[in-house]
């Protein structure tokens, strides 16, 4: 009896780690990961067209979360809010 609550103790020990502190830890052991999605990148170099963004402001070779004015999801890295400014041409 003692034995099969030492293995239900160890599998919730498993089931913790996978779920909670494995995706953690991956988060910081690579720090250099790109949080920014493909899609929402492509999405943005877009409006980067259409407002005149700079392009030593969002550099395709750069994650987009760390781009001036945009705020992403730690997590996830989904674009949560944009800081739009005017850029105008002279």
């Amino acid at each position: 009896m003692i034995r099969s609550k030492s293995y239900c103790f160890r599998g919730i020990i498993t089931i913790y780690f996978y779920f909670f502190l494995h995706p953690l830890l991956n988060t910081i052991a690579s720090p250099t990961r790109s949080l920014c999605r493909g899609d929402q990148r492509d999405a943005l170099l877009e409006l980067q067209k259409d407002f005149h963004v700079p392009k030593t402001l969002w550099n395709k070779s750069v994650d987009c979360c760390s781009w001036y004015g945009v705020t992403c999801d730690t997590i996830l890295g989904e674009v949560l809010s944009l800081k739009l400014i005017s850029y105008t041409t002279a």
